[in-house]
């Protein structure tokens, strides 16, 4: 509580401060309408790149969107990014990135790394609902990127480039309310604190969420609510003109009102002796959702997570060295039903279940890469990572659960381009990755250790007739890790999963750089798929554990265009195909439950729609009556097709099409607008599990129709 005070004095303090009248000139950062498409910088090989040259499949978000589409959680990414999308399970405490349908497990590591500033612990579930605020930009790189960013990045890698401090005053505050009871407000201020050797930045923002789902258990009302406070400082300091450092600390706290508000269908009676077979039949449509919950006891989530990172960067004249240390920890406590009227009386006596979680760890990377234009651009790093982990899972004092993990990560790899001729040149990294974890049933008083040795490559050649189109062929591996299950599963330990990346693309621009195009087509073999189960064990209680398949695979195409059709409308739109398929599995546990053939070859794999795409347009134009002002219409549609949760193929969500519009006045340094989001109040689902001898069949719920007033003030 005392962190949650200090952290609402700093965004207090901030938005005083930024009242003052400090002389300083207005930073650009809406969109005024261009007539071109600026050129795009990113890091996705940990080197400065314009994107049309990256042998890649990347999206980038820049800072002129982020802020005209209003970003500020994951859920808004995904309405820019073909291909991204994010899953829901137990509600929002569970947030899981997944890229190409390559979806990590309810109960394993995450597939997608998510990084800020280079920097990453892996904790991706449990700290995706925090607030984004002051980005630069966001990077989605799509495909296995192993060889240079490591465990885990199975299905690609989500960079969060924060605002770096500035070299004059300047600042912003932005303000949010809508229905709902709805809410949020960040602010920054940053300028120089030593002329010419140290500038610093302070961020901070909180948002809430007022419910929109009611209790029909106990009758209340808007039960889900949310709270989120986090607040960042920076510091960037130049003690010469070739050492350049930078230091952050964030933190970040969450508040909501229910553990579990997920959402069960009425039809589902748990007294049926032949309910699993009819939902086998397809007799239960799990689509068929209100905006409502079925809770005895609603619980709570907590969460505190923090995280210091500093990045010293020394360029010479041929060489440069980098290094990047950071220290992150996240707490959090979760508090669900067990003796709901879906679930029964599953512990008498004692209303819910506690899960706690305790995550804390360190990484180290160093890196030393070349500088310059040569014809060999090369890279050369080391990777050092221990994180500690403790969780245990209680039913009043009793614990069903109680374990530590300890994952140690070392690796060394290099990354090397060579220009073959002024048109073609040829890329090739691979990375040395070992992995120890170390598991401690504290129940059982069992330690329990396992290790594993991967080379991580990757290998792309291009082909760029001219500046403005670059054809590219790239071949990636990369890896899950294995781990241990709960004590109480038929299985104690899973492998690791390996997927084989192979991706055909172009990127283009033309009319004068008013256009650009990027087309991908790729292929994944997915090895020892690692797969969740549930089974009954003994006590009348159930487990889920991971075990692995035989093999599946994915193949597709995305497209993207960006086209600035005058000064004063752009359009952006992206289209992902995807055909999914499980090659090789068999289920003995819970398919044969619903009356299914434990053999589920051909199968479609969960989070893998055939057909998603993006569609984005904005009209700014100037008001005459008005010197210096202007409008913009902005307008922001997503549609997702049908997609399976879980690999049985039973648990199906429809399609649905999300649209955010927007309105609003602007000028170099004010704006005020008014937004809805989901503007035709869609029902659709993000997540979901099936039942099993214990818990009810369960969806969470995206939401509904949200619609208020934004207001934004530079200086």
């Amino acid at each position: 509580m005392n962190r949650f005070l200090c952290a609402a004095a700093a965004l207090s303090g901030l938005l005083a401060a930024s009242l003052l009248p400090i002389r300083a000139t207005a930073q650009q950062t809406v969109n005024e309408g261009r007539g071109v498409i600026e050129e795009i910088l990113v890091t996705a090989q940990k080197r400065e790149q314009r994107l049309q040259d990256v042998a890649l499949s990347v999206s980038v978000v820049g800072e002129a969107t982020l802020h005209d589409a209003g970003v500020s959680e994951v859920d808004d990414i995904v309405l820019l990014t073909p291909g991204l999308d994010f899953s829901q399970t137990l509600s929002r405490q569970n947030t899981t990135p997944l890229i190409r349908g390559i979806a990590p497990q309810f109960l394993t590591d995450p597939t997608v790394v998510v990084f800020t500033d280079g920097f990453t612990l892996g904790f991706t579930r449990l700290i995706n609902n925090a607030l984004l605020m002051d980005l630069e930009r966001i990077e989605v790189l799509k495909g296995p990127q192993a060889t240079l960013y490591g465990r885990n990045a199975l299905g690609g890698v989500i960079n969060y480039v924060t605002k770096k401090p500035s070299e004059t005053f300047g600042g912003s505050v932005n303000a949010e309310y809508g229905s709902y009871e709805s809410y949020q407000v960040s602010a920054s201020l940053t300028g120089p604190i030593a002329a010419d050797r140290l500038y610093g930045r302070l961020t901070a923002g909180a948002r809430g969420l007022g419910g929109y789902l009611d209790n029909t258990f106990s009758g209340e009302r808007d039960v889900n609510d949310e709270q989120d406070l986090t607040a960042r400082a920076s510091l960037r300091w130049v003690p010469t003109e070739s050492v350049d450092v930078d230091f952050n600390a964030t933190f970040g706290q969450g508040d909501d009102g229910c553990g579990d508000c997920s959402h069960i269908a009425s039809t589902y009676n748990r007294t049926n002796p032949n309910r699993f077979i009819e939902i086998g039949q397809g007799q239960l449509d799990f689509n068929d959702v209100s905006d409502t919950t079925n809770m005895s006891f609603l619980g709570g989530y907590d969460r505190e997570d923090g995280t210091i990172a500093i990045t010293t960067t020394y360029t010479g004249q041929d060489l440069a060295l980098t290094s990047i240390t950071g220290y992150g920890y996240i707490d959090s406590l979760l508090l669900g039903d067990s003796n709901g009227p879906g679930v029964g009386t599953f512990v008498p006596g004692v209303p819910g279940y506690t899960v706690v979680s305790k995550i804390e760890g360190w990484s180290e990377e160093l890196r030393l890469a070349s500088s310059g234009e040569n014809r060999l651009t090369w890279l050369l790093g080391a990777y050092g990572y221990r994180s500690t982990s403790d969780g245990s899972l209680a039913f009043g004092p009793v614990f069903l659960s109680n374990s530590s993990r300890e994952v140690n990560n070392y690796a060394g790899f290099a990354n090397a381009e060579y220009q073959l001729s002024q048109m073609f040149s040829f890329a090739a990294g691979l990375r040395y990755d070992y992995e120890r974890q170390e598991f401690f049933n504290r129940l059982a008083g069992r330690r329990t250790s396992r290790s594993a040795t991967e080379l991580l490559p990757r290998l792309s050649l291009s082909y760029k007739p001219n500046q403005d189109l670059h054809w590219f062929i790239t071949v990636s591996r990369g890896y899950h890790a294995g781990g241990f299950n709960d004590p109480r599963a038929p299985r104690l330990e899973f492998d690791s999963e390996y997927i084989s990346n192979y991706e055909f693309g172009l990127k283009a621009s033309a009319l004068e750089n008013r256009l650009s195009a990027q087309v991908t087509a790729f292929y994944i073999d997915w090895d020892d798929q690692q797969i969740n189960q549930t089974t009954n064990v003994p006590g009348g209680s159930s487990v889920g554990y991971i075990t692995n398949a035989g093999a599946s695979r994915v193949s597709g195409l995305e497209a993207a265009v960006q086209w600035s059709v005058t000064e004063r409308f752009d359009l952006n739109a992206a289209v992902a195909l995807m055909d999914s398929e499980l090659k090789s599995f068999e289920d003995p546990i819970v398919a044969p439950r619903f009356g299914l053939n434990e053999d589920l070859a051909g199968n479609e794999l969960p989070f893998a729609p055939d057909v998603s795409g993006t569609v984005s347009a904005q009209y700014v134009v100037p008001l005459g009556a008005v010197s210096g002002w202007k409008m913009r219409l902005r307008s922001d549609m997503r549609y997702m097709g049908e997609r399976f949760f879980e690999t049985v193929n039973l648990l199906r969500a429809d399609a649905y099409w999300l649209a955010n519009v927007y309105a609003g006045v602007q000028n170099g340094r004010y704006e005020i607008g008014a937004f809805a989001d989901n503007l035709f109040d869609e029902e659709y689902l993000t997540g979901g599990t099936l039942p099993d001898a214990v818990f009810p069949p369960e969806v969470t719920i995206g939401h509904p129709r949200t619609y208020g007033i934004r207001l934004n003030a530079r200086f």
